[in-house]
């Protein structure tokens, strides 16, 4: 060694080096055996699933299709089978031991159920699903969210009056892991954002939620594009919550921008969604002759693409309803309004708002068709879902109550028609979002109360009243203005 120094530190440093590299190559080898078996168990897990999968698919599901148990002559329909094979899930043996495989036939089946508006059924397997995830992969795991995310959205979509508030944690922690998990800006996460916004918004917290669908706009335009489908979308929603608001012209140019990108590229349910948030506000600023001329077009695709069933094209319908009505087409809105009713019972469960909506549009007309029971009725029905539940727009109660003492007087009931119409003109005055057109239509019918009761004095102030819609600057109007452009 002292003769050889350099010889020996070379071998050394050489021994060295071939000792690590040896080391590494075992460990990386090592490391990549246990990735094989791992990709191996891995691929063993997933090809039971799929057995499980298909085992549940072809006898659960499309047996119940099988013409030995069914006789020759009957057609069994996808919603039968459907329906037949959600009964099987529970206790099945094929998916014992597998909650993910479970997991994920729920989700399908809750979703599934819920377009076929059987909403119990939905949400049984929706929150089952969630739970399964949750036990098998952890409150935070991305499946586990996603889970969340579809009970959240069927909660909003078909959960009925008063499932916001129950909905509202569920949403925001939703949002809230996928922000931790995923990025605040990954393209899940901002759908969360989404949701939560718009449960804030049906409980009235408007306040609250406009703030985060500005967010979420300017996030989905910077990360994905002013043309992409989510960002249309979040424009769709600010729109639409601007105009529960009161802010019909801010609203007004998003619609038009997701509408002009929508007839470009679609899809058919979104751009019949943004024709009809479009139309509501042109109907809220009295632009009614613009609403009509939108409306034809926009129902024809809609029933074309959709179905006359579908919740879009029943939206549109009704807006049209509503148009007829306020440009004096009342017997025609009137008998499609009873046709359509029906409609929207079938699409929405019971308690929902958008019956109440319907019912309000429909009771307006049979006041003025001199239709008074019946207005009554269907006015009666639409405050009390309206009290239990979020309206539109602030106004929104006050107005219908309006119409609701309206049906009263025209059935001689005068002392009770008096309290609820003076009730609604000091709500009406009192709101933002009230159109000049529609506070005039509370007073006019003040006057007729008192006329046909025999109090022409009080009937005189309440004339002195209309007297003042001569000035563009009445006593109430919206923040969007009215038929003429003007705000209040």
């Amino acid at each position: 060694m002292r003769r050889h120094k350099t010889l020996v530190s070379g071998a050394a440093i050489l021994l060295l080096t071939i000792t690590a590299a040896t080391a590494v190559g075992l460990l990386v080898l090592g490391r990549k055996n246990r990735e094989i078996a791992d990709q191996r168990n891995a691929a063993l897990v997933a090809a039971s699933e799929v057995e499980a999968a298909n085992a549940f698919l072809t006898e659960d599901l499309l047996g119940q299709a099988d013409p030995d148990a069914n006789a020759r002559d009957k057609k069994v329909t996808v919603e039968e089978l459907l329906k037949k094979a959600a009964g099987k899930v529970d206790g099945n043996p094929k998916l014992a031991g597998r909650p993910e495989v479970e997991a994920t036939l729920r989700l399908t089946l809750g979703k599934m159920l819920s377009k076929l508006s059987d909403f119990a059924d939905a949400e049984k397997h929706l929150r089952r699903a969630v739970d399964l995830r949750r036990q098998a992969f952890g409150a935070e795991d991305p499946r586990t969210l996603a889970a969340q995310a579809w009970l959240v959205d069927f909660l909003h979509h078909y959960g009925g009056a008063g499932r916001y508030s129950q909905s509202l944690p569920l949403a925001l922690q939703t949002w809230q892991g996928r922000s931790r998990v995923l990025g605040p800006e990954h393209r899940d996460t901002l759908e969360s954002l989404e949701n939560y916004a718009g449960a804030l918004l049906w409980l009235g917290r408007l306040d609250e939620s406009i703030p985060l669908f500005r967010t979420c706009l300017a996030a989905r335009r910077r990360v994905l594009g002013a043309g992409h489908p989510d960002t249309l979308e979040s424009m769709n929603d600010l729109a639409d919550t601007l105009s529960r608001h009161g802010e019909f012209l801010e609203a007004i140019p998003l619609l038009r921008e997701a509408i002009h990108a929508y007839r470009a590229a679609g899809p058919e349910t979104e751009l019949a969604i943004s024709c009809g948030n479009l139309v509501n506000c042109l109907y809220w600023v009295g632009q009614l002759e613009e609403a009509d001329r939108l409306l034809p077009a926009a129902m024809e695709r809609a029933i074309k693409r959709l179905g006359a069933d579908q919740q879009d094209t029943d939206r549109l319908r009704w807006f049209q309803i509503r148009v007829w009505i306020d440009q004096g087409q009342v017997r025609q809105a009137v008998d499609a309004g009873r046709e359509a009713l029906g409609s929207r019972r079938r699409i929405y469960p019971a308690g929902h708002p958008m019956i109440a909506a319907a019912l309000m549009d429909l009771g307006r007309g049979l006041v003025l068709l001199g239709e008074f029971t019946e207005a009554e009725v269907a006015l009666s029905e639409s405050l009390g879902i309206l009290r239990k539940s979020n309206p539109y727009l602030p106004h929104y109660v006050a107005w219908l109550e309006c119409w609701y003492g309206a049906s009263l007087a025209g059935q001689h009931r005068y002392a009770e028609a008096e309290r609820h119409l003076l009730a609604a003109e000091k709500g009406l005055r009192a709101a933002p979002t009230c159109p000049r057109r529609h506070y005039r239509q509370a007073v006019e019918h003040l006057v007729k109360l008192y006329e046909a009761w025999g109090k022409p004095d009080e009937a005189g102030q309440w004339r002195k009243e209309l007297a003042a819609f001569g000035d563009s600057q009445g006593p109430s109007g919206g923040k969007g203005g009215d038929a003429n452009g003007s705000g209040r």
